[in-house]
């Protein structure tokens, strides 16, 4: 990899992703509460959040349990059945699909409007751009809310969640093994032997998941027990009493900006963690901030799209970029550095291997077992050993060994991993000797946007991304005139040049 020079990610009229009064960026029990207080006071809201399911903190963390609020807080109301009559102070963990649903189901029936998988990237004078599936886009609207989490770097100390089924019913109160030293036990919400063991460890969910994995080894209580999920973002602690949003500054012209300071990472497994009620009251006391201080008005329907400047970004360059971290686009960022070639693979899920992992697909029909398939089928039997896991045998294994194999081969040929990343837009040359697509442009999960260059890139996507922001005929070609931005419609005309470099602009 060199560094070093900057590269300029084209302006022009942008497509717009949504419309709304305010805008609340991140999904967590505090952005709905804040989303659901301005739609009550009669705002147009939309809600953006990186994932694809609110309550994050709780869901997308692997902590699926809380401490029931009382029954006259915003937060009993909020949670409502799912509380089942149990009284205030009572633990309880809930099934992460069904809090899902019930904030779904409290934001859409507020007329809420969600973006999940959406990032921002920054503020423009009529609102936000974005990047999502779709590439990089406008969100027009007067004032915006950053609920977002914390990021944490993986060489940061942090909590991880790690889930079990199958343990013995004492396996929570059997946490005196020597296994279990520096975890939390806490029960899930299948019952008996359904538990999410707790470790503060530096290294993020794989050096977690490497930690819990010698319960499986080595404590009676979890002979029969079956890996089930890590959480894909650490545990957040609390926000404190006298959390509220802080004015920020953008653009001349510009939407109202407001931050609600994130809860720090949980340090201690077994110390405190975010408690949903005073994160539903910050959210709430947020929202309260825009509504007194900032007017509110509507944008305008139907304007012309939105026109930004060519932004410089500084750009990395490696002999092979892969955008998509499926099994095909793993296999090719091995491929490719095991022939000694500088690679990079950008992946926007929290690790390697696509439906076949994250997808939750654990099984395939048996077929041919040769070449590429043979040795992934075998590097996953290696991890399912090297964790203690006593099953997972021919076609069919578990998610997380699987990725985890992928990953660990991976690395160990020396390609650049870049998870949490999404793509957005093409890096392309127009003219000299070699025109066509030269790398992308990525936004990271810290937020940072910069540019990847390649002599080689490889879309593996599984939608030809890449290939339809570059701007040749396709039935799932973006709509908008610049590449990268504009959201997938059926399409058979010719789209106009995509994002280029042009001889002056590296620097």
């Amino acid at each position: 990899m060199t560094t070093g020079r900057t590269v300029l990610l084209p302006g022009g009229r942008l497509p717009v992703a949504g419309e709304a009064d305010a805008v609340v960026a991140g999904a967590g029990p505090a952005g709905v509460a804040a989303a659901l207080r301005l739609a009550g006071a009669g705002r147009r809201v939309l809600l953006l959040d990186e994932g694809y399911a609110p309550g994050s903190e709780l869901t997308d963390a692997g902590r699926p349990w809380l401490t029931v609020p009382p029954e006259d807080s915003a937060a009993a109301g909020l949670l409502g059945p799912l509380l089942d009559g149990r009284p205030a102070g009572q633990r309880l963990a809930l099934r992460p699909a069904a809090l899902k649903l019930r904030l779904e189901d409290a934001l859409l029936a507020a007329g809420v409007r969600l973006l999940y998988g959406t990032r921002v990237l920054e503020p423009c004078p009529e609102g936000l751009l974005v990047a999502d599936a779709a590439g990089r886009r406008a969100v027009r609207c007067a004032a915006v809310l950053d609920a977002t989490p914390r990021f944490v770097d993986e060489a940061e100390p942090a909590v991880w969640s790690v889930e079990f089924d199958g343990a013995a019913a004492d396996a929570r109160t059997a946490s005196g093994h020597r296994s279990a030293e520096g975890l939390a036990l806490h029960d899930g919400y299948r019952g008996p032997g359904h538990l999410y063991a707790l470790a503060a460890v530096r290294g993020g969910r794989r050096a977690a998941l490497r930690r819990v994995a010698r319960l499986l080894r080595e404590h009676p209580a979890f002979a029969g027990a079956v890996l089930g999920a890590v959480g894909t973002r650490p545990l957040a602690a609390g926000y404190g009493a006298g959390a509220d949003a802080q004015p920020g500054s953008g653009p001349v012209g510009g939407p109202a900006g407001w931050r609600l300071p994130p809860p720090p990472p949980a340090l201690c497994a077994d110390g405190p963690l975010l408690d949903v009620a005073e994160a539903v009251e910050a959210g709430r006391r947020a929202a309260g901030r825009l509504l007194t201080a900032a007017a509110l008005p509507a944008g305008t329907p139907g304007a012309a799209p939105p026109a930004v400047g060519d932004r410089p970004l500084p750009c990395e360059d490696f002999e092979v970029l892969v955008v998509g971290g499926g099994t095909s686009g793993a296999s090719a960022a091995l491929a490719a550095a095991a022939q000694g070639a500088r690679t990079v693979l950008v992946e926007s899920g929290p690790g390697p291997g696509g439906t076949g992992t994250y997808g939750g697909v654990h099984s395939y029909w048996f077929g041919r077992r040769e070449g590429r398939a043979a040795a992934v089928q075998d590097a996953t039997r290696r991890t399912h050993r090297a964790l203690g896991l006593r099953r997972g045998g021919a076609g069919s294994w578990n998610i997380e060994a699987k990725s985890l194999a992928l990953h660990e081969e991976l690395a160990e040929h020396g390609v650049e991993l870049r998870y949490g990343a999404r793509a957005f837009a093409v890096l392309a040359e127009t003219g000299g000797d070699r025109p066509g697509v030269r790398g992308a442009f990525v936004t990271g999960p810290d937020g940072r946007a910069y540019a990847l260059a390649a002599d080689v890139v490889v879309d593996a996507t599984g939608e030809a991304d890449l290939a339809a922001w570059a701007g040749p005929r396709s039935p799932t070609a973006p709509s908008s005139p610049t590449a990268g931005c504009g959201p997938r419609s059926p399409s058979s005309t010719p789209r106009p040049p995509p994002a280029t470099t042009s001889a002056g602009s590296p620097t």
